[in-house]
């Protein structure tokens, strides 16, 4: 089964789980970069797994003013850490283009993927679309001639992702995201649906996201990045999988929480509701566009075999914000949509 973990900025997450002693049992959380995370862990069917959603602010998510943050090399021991402020930190989630040791950053939840509390809001706005998301090559690149005499690099846990594999993730996303769209999601009950949305956003892969998602799974430090300016949905399992299953079967997983747990027609996220559904909301934020997934297998000191994270840009999960605006699928899209499928592009 899947341990499922949700990062929320004004909430940053949701985490939940249910841990047994064997491979064989079932557990699964939520891991919200909560700047303390709500988590619920929905029931899992087979191996053992866990997953992790964060990130979530008090502002609107429509703010483009904010820059993204770069990125350092991949062996950086400077790429996202988890911050040491409180999970009820408000800060925001999304980087601020002020002084370095400007302390407004949101900080998701620090819990482990069984724990279950809840993400706390950012207050500034991480929907921010004016901002390339941050490269990953290092400004010191060390492919010139000239030999290196570093140590031998860390234990690699992450397998390389595919174009299959990058698909599959993408595809898994927009699919249910093209259902909300449309009006066909279920909301908790068989036959209660949830409202279409005017502006959801079609996804698409992003290397630089799936670059620093890579690079926090190969810590395999099973908990969130508390990066601070992403979304990120966690998920573990006792079993082993390909990336392409894993991406999908953790996908999901993390969509099934509407079905079993609902959301308010009202739309918007709230500390209260934001409990065990983390992952969803960040799946469904209508301004998120890019994704970007890896998967460690294998990490040391941990039961789970399979270790997926997703990062997520703009980063969702808002408290205080809605989730997408209720209307007719492409009527508040720019600058155009597929109608068919009812995602702005």
């Amino acid at each position: 089964m899947f341990l499922l973990l949700t990062l929320a900025f004004a909430a940053f997450a949701e985490s939940s789980s249910r841990s047994s002693s064997s491979e064989s049992s079932e557990s699964s959380e939520e891991c919200s970069s909560e700047e303390g995370n709500p988590g619920t862990e929905p029931e899992t069917t087979t191996v053992v797994d866990s997953d992790e959603n964060c990130n979530a602010t008090s502002d609107s998510p429509n703010d483009e003013s904010s820059p993204v943050p770069s990125s350092d090399s991949p062996n950086d021991e400077s790429s996202p850490v988890p911050s040491s402020d409180s999970p009820n930190d408000e800060s925001s989630p999304v980087p601020s283009s002020d002084s370095p040791n400007d302390e407004s950053s949101p900080v998701p939840s620090s819990d482990s993927p069984n724990d279950e509390s809840s993400p706390v809001p950012s207050s500034d706005n991480p929907n921010d679309e004016s901002s390339p998301v941050p490269s990953s090559d290092s400004p010191n690149d060390e492919s010139s001639s000239v030999p290196s005499t570093a140590a031998p690099s860390s234990p690699q846990y992450t397998l390389p992702v595919t174009e299959e594999d990058k698909n599959a993730a993408v595809q898994c996303h927009n699919k249910f995201r093209s259902e909300l769209a449309l009006g066909n999601s279920l909301n908790k009950t068989g036959g209660n649906k949830m409202p279409s949305a005017s502006n959801m956003r079609k996804m698409e892969w992003d290397d630089n996201l799936a670059k620093f998602a890579a690079e926090w799974a190969n810590k395999c430090s099973i908990s969130h990045s508390w990066n601070g300016w992403a979304g990120e949905n966690l998920a573990m399992n006792g079993g082993t999988f390909t990336n392409k299953d894993a991406f999908e079967y953790a996908c999901g997983r993390w969509w099934g929480e509407l079905a079993a747990l609902g959301f308010p027609k009202d739309l918007i996220l709230t500390g209260e509701n934001f409990g065990g559904i983390g992952h969803w909301t960040q799946m469904a934020w209508a301004n998120t566009d890019r994704i970007g997934c890896a998967m460690a297998q294998n990490c040391p000191n941990t039961n789970w075999k399979t270790y997926v994270v997703c990062w997520y840009y703009a980063a969702g999960n808002y408290f205080g914000s809605p989730v997408y605006e209720a209307g007719e699928p492409c009527s508040k899209c720019s600058p155009k949509c597929d109608k068919a499928i009812g995602l702005c592009q």
